[in-house]
């Protein structure tokens, strides 16, 4: 007969493996699309460089770096909270 407090510390430890490779996978597509982004909008910012040189730069980095980091730190504080309650 199986103890149901084994079975229980199992089941959190399949939901615990489950939380992270979730979250690998939501960190590797965040990242995939953070550079492809990035090569978009730099191009976007080479079309616009007559309106000033700085537009190859800002544009990736205001439109796709910072949004980025605000959304990874954002998977990182849920992911945090959902393993401190489980």
């Amino acid at each position: 007969m199986t103890n149901p407090l084994s079975a229980h510390t199992l089941n959190l430890s399949a939901k615990g493996e489950l939380m992270q490779k979730t979250f690998r996978f939501l960190e590797i597509a965040l990242i995939s699309l953070t550079l492809a982004a990035c090569v978009v909008l730099y191009t976007v910012g080479l079309h616009h460089a007559d309106l000033g040189y700085e537009r190859r730069w800002t544009y990736p980095l205001f439109f796709a770096l910072l949004p980025a980091f605000c959304i990874r730190a954002c998977l990182r504080y849920v992911f945090k909270q959902k393993n401190q309650n489980t």
